[in-house]
């Protein structure tokens, strides 16, 4: 009987010792309950004052509306700040890779304004009147008067010398403002004596010399589409050097137009027969840098392309040229003519046999 009542008295006393134990659980889950109902109260509030408009309740940071999806900043997660949309980096992009000028005054989201060049691309292949195209060479080294010639319109095609200072830099700027570019390739002339040096591609040189220099020089810059030669009244006349510089241009997809610094200058007639695209000058406008000479030089341009239908004029950038030239050729348009890129006036030899049964096929 004694051994019953002490397993009574600690069975009595374990029980009581759990009781605050579990106590203290039921608090703790009645305090979780209260907490939770109090919050779920609180956001039914909040959402009741957004909903009526109550400046004392919203959340949300007022800026002028966007299309953009809005993004949340900053280090409170309870304030929405609508960003507005990202500038289009590509669009940027693709008009340089394209040659195209960066209009930032033009309205880039309406679609008339993406359309608008192609509108003007086609009158311009449809234009019946007689066609000029202007070539300045010898760009880079005068700056001052290259940057003049880089403001005369977007038509005017503009040929860079490999060696000019930052030529890099100039000729993104020229195709960012609409300009074709090419490469002025240095050719070797009779005043060079036999000595033309390294920068210049010369007859006395191996094969393998002349490639490696024809390399050398089309690298020292991008962005250009085709190539004419620089003096050269002595290499063009060879028409095996001339084929080795044309086979190169032709696997690079580049065009050539030949400077004619000869008479004798066989770089057209080997473009031909190379099967690269190819033009031939028709005028010097500033070989003789007399003002009344000038001038009469643009007005045998404006002959031969009334005669032809075309014509191709070189200048170079000088001062008296720029004053000259410059209202010349912003007034073609009010007086018949056409300007357009060089590259419009390219002759572009048909395609082989070869490729012409493969196309049938």
């Amino acid at each position: 009987m004694t051994q019953d009542a002490d397993r009574g008295r600690r069975e009595m006393v374990a029980f009581n010792g759990y009781l605050p134990a579990a106590a203290g659980v039921v608090a703790g889950l009645l305090l979780l309950l209260a907490i939770t109902a109090q919050r779920n109260l609180r956001h039914e509030e909040v959402t009741r004052a957004d909903t009526s408009g109550s400046p004392a309740r919203q959340s949300v940071v007022s800026l002028p509306p966007v299309k953009d999806t809005p993004k949340r900043v900053g280090a409170s997660s309870d304030t929405l700040v609508l960003l507005p949309p990202n500038p289009a980096a590509t669009e940027v992009t693709r008009r340089i890779e394209a040659g195209l000028p960066l209009t930032d005054s033009a309205p880039k989201a309406e679609p008339a304004a993406v359309e608008q060049p192609e509108r003007k691309r086609f009158v311009e292949t449809a234009d019946s009147r007689p066609r000029i195209a202007v070539v300045m060479d010898d760009m880079g080294y005068d700056r001052l008067n290259s940057a003049k010639a880089v403001n005369l319109p977007a038509a005017v095609t503009l040929s860079y010398l490999p060696h000019a200072p930052d030529v890099q830099r100039q000729v993104r700027v020229a195709r960012l403002r609409g300009h074709p570019v090419m490469l002025h390739l240095p050719m070797e002339a009779p005043s060079h004596k036999g000595r033309p040096g390294t920068n210049v591609l010369a007859l006395k040189d191996s094969e393998r010399i002349l490639r490696e220099r024809l390399t050398r020089l089309l690298g020292s810059f991008d962005g250009y589409i085709g190539v004419n030669n620089h003096m050269g009244s002595r290499f063009t006349r060879d028409p095996r050097r001339m084929k080795i510089v044309l086979s190169e241009l032709r696997r690079r997809g580049l065009f050539f137009v030949d400077t004619r610094t000869s008479n004798r200058s066989m770089g057209g007639e080997t473009a031909r027969q190379t099967r690269v695209a190819y033009a031939v000058r028709d005028v010097f406008i500033d070989h003789d840098p007399e003002p009344e000479k000038i001038r009469a030089r643009l007005a045998e341009t404006e002959r031969v392309a009334q005669r032809n239908g075309s014509a191709i004029a070189i200048a170079h950038p000088r001062t008296m040229t720029m004053e000259l030239l410059a209202p010349w050729v912003r007034s073609l348009a009010n007086r018949g003519f056409n300007l357009v890129p060089v590259t419009k006036l390219l002759k572009r030899p048909p395609p082989n046999k070869l490729a012409q049964l493969q196309l049938a096929e």
